[in-house]
């Protein structure tokens, strides 16, 4: 069993590099730990090495998302399965630790096949993982742990130095404070922001506060009431910058959504003279919450409203039928059509 912790970039560079060459093998890898970005690039490096031609890929690559993506048999068994026209297999499965049967991936590990490279991924930190709780005094040479905690704030200076850096760009010094207190303190976050800075300035060699605030509308704290509020302003640059710092799933405000238009939909057709408190009776609803969503009466038309009403419906049903990746993806394609 081999195990080691990842917190900077330099030391990411390195386990890419161990991962995307002739030194891959079968066995189990298990990725752990809060940071995701990391987990993901290491994911698509050693795919891509894998890889050269498409048709493998089609033929020898499985990926699950959560224990309901499982349409037929299991991820173990397409472990199990021998390759098809390459070297090895790759399966991988996403928030394992989430499946009912996850023992069997203790005694998958345990006698892993030969010809299949099984990654595990899961967000819980090391020392309460079931398998290297398990393995932690054993020997078992085709197991590998790859860590990745949250990093501390001078590992996200460095980063941004690095980032910016390979893009000859500059930060100055107000700036990167205004950066790092006006972020969620995980690398994807980190380097969408910066992906976007550097994207929007791209002609500026040079970052002052301002750049900075062009793009970084939300704080730490910033709330889901923040996100719905963008959605109703049709702001769409804010929406999907909030929504890419809050803690918690955005999918899960649908019916929270769902409100609003509804309260829209009633300003809308309620004769403008109606004050908000007889309609707050006649519509069973809260006087401050009509207040506060009347400032968004001519954000949409009435044909807009129906639509997006229609539309939340649509997911809420899509939410119990289907995966919730692909859920994800409906509702990104969702906040991008009726944003500006």
């Amino acid at each position: 069993m081999h195990y080691e912790t990842i917190t900077t970039e330099e030391s990411f560079s390195k386990i890419k590099d161990k991962y995307s060459n002739s030194d891959i093998s079968s066995g189990v890898l298990v990725l752990l730990g809060e940071e995701e970005l990391f987990k993901k690039s290491l994911i698509a490096s050693i795919k891509s090495y894998m890889f050269e031609d498409d048709g493998d890929v089609d033929m020898n690559y499985s990926v699950c998302y959560d224990k309901n993506d499982v349409i037929s048999g299991s991820p173990l068994d397409d472990a199990e399965t021998p390759p098809f026209g390459a070297k090895l297999r790759l399966i991988v499965v996403f928030n394992y630790d989430s499946y009912l049967d996850k023992n069997d991936f203790l005694e998958y590990a345990i006698k892993p096949s030969n010809t299949s490279l099984l990654i595990l991924v899961s967000s819980s930190p090391i020392e309460s993982d079931g398998i290297y709780k398990y393995f932690a005094k054993k020997n078992s040479p085709n197991l590998n742990f790859v860590h990745f905690p949250k990093p501390k704030e001078n590992d996200f200076t460095a980063l941004i130095y690095y980032y910016l850096g390979s893009r000859s760009k500059k930060i100055t010094n107000d700036a990167l404070d205004y950066l790092l207190d006006n972020v969620n303190l995980d690398y994807t976050s980190l380097y969408s922001e910066l992906q976007k800075i550097c994207d929007y300035h791209n002609d500026k060699p040079v970052f002052n506060i301002d750049d900075i605030k062009d793009f970084t509308y939300t704080s730490k704290h910033a709330n889901i009431f923040d996100f719905i509020n963008a959605i109703l302003d049709r702001d769409r640059k804010k929406c999907f910058s909030i929504m890419s710092h809050l803690k918690e799933d955005p999918v899960s405000t649908l019916n929270l959504i769902l409100h609003s238009f509804i309260i829209l939909y009633f300003l809308k057709i309620f004769p403008p003279q109606t004050s908000i408190n007889d309609m707050a009776k006649i519509i069973n609803q809260n006087y401050n919450a009509i207040s506060l969503k009347k400032r968004y009466i001519n954000k949409f038309s009435l044909k807009e409203i129906s639509f997006v009403i229609s539309e939340l419906s649509r997911l809420n049903t899509i939410s119990v039928t289907n995966p919730s990746h692909i859920l994800k993806a409906h509702f990104d394609l969702f906040l991008f059509t009726i944003t500006k």
